[in-house]
């Protein structure tokens, strides 16, 4: 079943767009924590939490073959091996104690309108196997969610205009990213 898009846009300044803000540098934050943590533990790659999550550390790959003090290997994929550390350590409690921000959050930021069953029951909130797609360009932030949500100061939009700011953040971090492309069109 295909899941529902609502699109929206709101300006930086308002409540709901302040909100969005503190919610990516809360996001940023716990990133940066879990990269830095891993960093300290020699740690060469690591995976954040469930999908739906920023920040937390899910497990970890190693830039060499050895076994690693305080870590057990928990699967292996061909040639990578992928870490957690031991069961009731110290490590694991320090790697658990990782801040974590959920997307769950949104819900109350973005006010989702709840949908309910035909006897009116309120059927769970939920966003299947995919996060909401939301950024800032030129004093708005534009949002993909799959529920109707009825913030103050959010603005309908249909699916072309959304669409039109993808392709304008994409250019940007395009040409951003290779100034080779500074010209192109």
């Amino acid at each position: 079943m295909e899941k529902p898009h609502f699109f929206y846009k709101t300006k930086e300044d308002t409540l709901a767009g302040q909100s969005l803000q503190q919610f990516i540098n809360d996001c940023d934050a716990a990133s940066e924590t879990a990269r830095l943590w891993a960093l300290a533990h020699g740690v060469e790659v690591y995976y954040e939490s469930a999908n739906g999550m920023a920040g937390g550390i899910a497990a970890v790959e190693f830039s060499d073959d050895k076994p690693h003090e305080g870590w057990e290997c928990i699967a292996e994929h061909g040639e990578q091996k992928f870490f957690a550390p031991v069961a009731d350590s110290d490590l694991e409690k320090e790697m658990y104690a990782l801040p974590v921000v959920s997307e769950f959050k949104l819900i109350g930021i973005l006010n989702f309108k709840r949908r309910t069953k035909s006897d009116g029951t309120p059927l769970p909130i939920t966003f299947g196997d995919t996060t909401p797609r939301l950024f800032p360009l030129q004093g708005y932030w534009y949002i993909d969610v799959p529920y109707e949500c009825t913030a103050q100061g959010l603005e309908s939009i249909d699916v072309k205009e959304f669409t039109n700011a993808c392709h304008i953040v994409s250019f940007h971090n395009l040409r951003t990213q290779n100034p080779q492309t500074e010209n192109a069109y």
